[in-house]
């Protein structure tokens, strides 16, 4: 589960008001500005508050005038623990052999198996600074999500257990390819249409196998996805469920509570205001398809998501790119609605659907 190129093992998680921080370090320094003088004012804060806020995100976020991107890693940065558990053995079994990335509440390492004739196998270990009941209980479910799920597009849980200083960890396949990010980074943001047709339907598969055992991953994006023989006949896993939601869960609080999570970017309207469904993933699926086949995100505005109007927010994908067949428009833009009844309810029918309209340009699906 490492991506060749050098990108990390699964994707820095975002909760809440650090969402909304993060996204506001990718903005422009004219944007950047006007966003945060706009949600003071229209939130009214106190005084005190908003200097307050105003000192923390001058601190946290620099301004980023003068540059084009800004990494939105803080939460991972402030996670890392202070020494790793390289060269230590768990479990008698499982020797760590490197880091491969920080997530939001916990690490991912490169370990071997050493009862199996030292297969590679990734080992997550849970951060101590993240072990809050909210933090413990979404980890444990993570394990739960994947031994409830089997299915060859889901990476696969093999062992779980605690660390000799007693933090949760679990061991995951290894999957030995690059994630979708870095296939569209490499297309220069346009993925050719047959290739993305036969790669949209092993997507919806997979993610339906997922929502067929109560799993809603919620944080479903190109970092989520991997992909192996990318040139050759490529096949997808999706990996990352650390923030899923799960229906029935063993795990769960007694109040089910829980808090918004997700990137910004891909979560509809309603994961935004704390819900989250099956179709919510298909609207993430739909931004996945999107970037696909233009090389941006149909928001590219996060606050744009609040209260818009879909028909006047999205640009159509065939106005960046003309060849993308009208039918798989249609699809593209069904799954984004900004109204989660109005999308497809199945990942597969959309996936299929779409495959068939990319493949064809003709879809018997409306």
């Amino acid at each position: 589960m490492v991506d060749k190129a050098g990108s990390r093992y699964g994707a820095v998680e975002t909760y809440g008001l650090a969402a909304v921080f993060d996204a506001i370090s990718e903005m422009s320094g004219a944007a950047y500005a006007l966003t945060l003088g706009t949600l003071l004012v229209l939130y009214a804060f106190p005084l005190a508050a908003s200097c307050a806020i105003a000192v923390v995100l001058a601190l946290r976020y620099p301004s980023p005038a003068g540059a084009s991107n800004i990494p939105t890693e803080t939460m991972a940065a402030a996670a890392q623990p202070a020494a790793g558990p390289i060269g230590e053995v768990f479990k008698n079994r499982y020797r760590i052999l490197k880091e491969l990335g920080v997530g939001g509440f916990a690490t991912a390492y490169l370990a071997q198996d050493e009862e199996l004739l030292s297969r590679p196998v990734v080992v997550k270990i849970l951060h101590s600074s993240r072990a809050d009941a909210w933090f413990l209980r979404k980890f444990q479910q993570e394990k739960e999500a994947l031994a409830r799920i089997d299915h060859p597009g889901v990476v696969a849980i093999l062992d779980a257990g605690e660390t000799p200083r007693g933090m949760p960890f679990i061991v995951v396949q290894f999957v030995d390819g690059v994630t979708l990010r870095n296939v569209i980074r490499a297309a220069l943001g346009k993925i050719e249409l047959g290739w993305c047709a036969k790669t949209v339907r092993q997507i919806g598969s997979a993610l339906q196998a997922a929502h067929d055992k109560g799993v809603y991953h919620r944080d479903l994006k190109p970092e989520n996805i991997m992909v192996q023989n990318v040139n050759e006949d490529a096949h997808v896993k999706l990996i990352d469920f650390g923030i899923a939601a799960i229906a029935n869960s063993v795990y769960d609080s007694p109040d089910h509570s829980t808090r918004v999570a997700g990137t910004i970017r891909y979560m509809p309207p309603e994961q935004i205001e704390g819900r989250s469904s099956a179709e919510s993933d298909i609207y993430a699926f739909g931004v996945i398809v999107y970037e696909m086949l233009t090389g941006r995100t149909p928001v590219e505005s996060p606050w744009g998501l609040v209260g818009a109007d879909a028909n006047r927010l999205i640009v159509k994908p065939r106005d960046l790119r003309p060849e993308i067949p009208e039918e798989a428009q249609a699809i593209i833009l069904k799954a984004l609605s900004f109204d989660a009844d109005q999308r497809y309810h199945s990942a597969r029918t959309m996936g299929d659907c779409l495959g068939e309209a990319l493949h064809s340009s003709k879809s018997a699906c409306g």
